[in-house]
């Protein structure tokens, strides 16, 4: 996803990327043997993370997530699909570049305020943990 972070993020054209075809590829899918969807949330969409109610998206990146659930939701109901989620959380822990923790405490030890940028890397490759997944 580029520009995800741009308040002139493209929310409505991500979310006919992102559930193009949807019917009949849940009907292609389910007819080959699938038996529910997972889909990865963001914690910038609405009903997300945690906070004062409510929960709105933080940006429009996390708008089209949320409309691309809510489509997803609609869709797999009609087809019989059960419907998961798995928060993708920020890259923080065991998935996180190893730089990143150092340079935190390097930067609390010398009284700097760090920064945090997202890098220029597909970071949703993670490990879904099963126990993880939501149903919505």
């Amino acid at each position: 996803m580029t520009n995800y972070k741009s308040p002139d993020f493209g929310a409505q054209r991500a979310l006919q990327n992102n559930t193009l075809n949807l019917r009949a590829v849940l009907a292609a899918l389910k007819e080959g043997g699938l038996k529910s969807v997972v889909l990865t949330s963001s914690c910038f969409e609405n009903e997300e993370g945690a906070g004062d109610e409510p929960l709105r998206a933080f940006s429009p990146y996390g708008l089209s997530k949320g409309l691309t659930c809510q489509v997803f939701r609609y869709y797999c109901a009609e087809a019989k699909l059960p419907l998961g989620k798995f928060l993708i959380p920020n890259p923080f822990g065991p998935f996180e570049e190893p730089p990143f923790t150092c340079y935190l405490m390097q930067s609390w030890r010398d009284g700097k305020t760090p920064s945090v940028r997202t890098p220029d890397y597909v970071r949703d490759n993670i490990h879904a943990d099963l126990r993880f997944i939501r149903q919505v």
